[in-house]
This record gives structure tokens, C-alpha cells and sequence, in this order.
């Protein structure tokens, strides 16, 4: 499973699927990231569309073919990523959000080395 692989990649971090036990978080690290916002849609995030990121999914796709998780570190939400794996064809997958925290921004946190 993808996330199994991503949490034995980054040992560093917690990693979860997200959930409404922890949308605040998500909400909170999307939210201070203005220059994300500013360029991806005309209105401040709101809590509501974070809960239906949870289940969003593109035409075709069902819940399994989805990971939406987030990076913990220290006990604070470090970064959040949308996957659809097989989409939009097989053997591709789809990043629909990859997110990290502003205090981490310049810092390759993010990037393969």
C-alpha cells in the first residue's frame, strides 16, 4: 500500500490519512500558506471544503485509488498530499495537492535528493 511505503520512506514524520479527526490541521497549514491560496483559487480556504477533500474524487475514481495523507512532525502538521494513483491512466498517478508547511519552505524539504 502507498502509505505503508511513504511511512517506512520518511521515518522522520507521523505520517496519517487524513480524516475528520484531523482536518483542523490540514485547514490550519493550507490556510497560512498565502501564496499558495492566492494562486490557486479566488476565496480564502474554508473549513467546509477541507472535510470534502477527504472524499473528493475525480469522474471514474473511487475511494481506493486515493491517499490523502499528512506529515507530522513533532506533533504539528508539516505537509499534506491528495494522490489518485491510476488516474488520469493506468500506471500514472495524480498529485491533486502536495503542500508543505511555510516554516519549512526553502529548506529542500520536499525534494529528492
Amino acid at each position: 500500500m502507498f502509505i505503508d511505503t511513504l511511512k517506512n520512506t520518511f521515518t522522520d514524520y507521523d505520517v496519517v490519512r487524513n480524516s475528520e479527526h484531523n482536518v483542523e490541521d490540514v485547514y490550519n497549514l493550507v490556510k497560512e500558506n498565502k501564496y499558495f491560496l492566492e494562486n490557486t483559487q479566488s476565496q480564502d480556504i474554508s473549513l467546509q471544503e477541507c472535510y470534502e477533500d477527504i472524499t473528493d474524487l475525480p469522474p471514474g475514481k473511487d475511494i481506493s485509488s486515493k491517499t490523502y495523507i499528512s506529515f507530522y512532525q513533532n506533533n504539528k502538521c508539516a505537509c499534506v498530499i491528495d494522490f489518485i494513483m491510476n488516474y488520469p491512466v493506468i500506471d500514472t498517478g495524480y498529485i491533486g495537492l502536495f503542500i508543505i508547511a511555510t516554516n519549512m519552505h526553502g529548506k529542500e524539504t520536499g525534494s529528492l535528493k
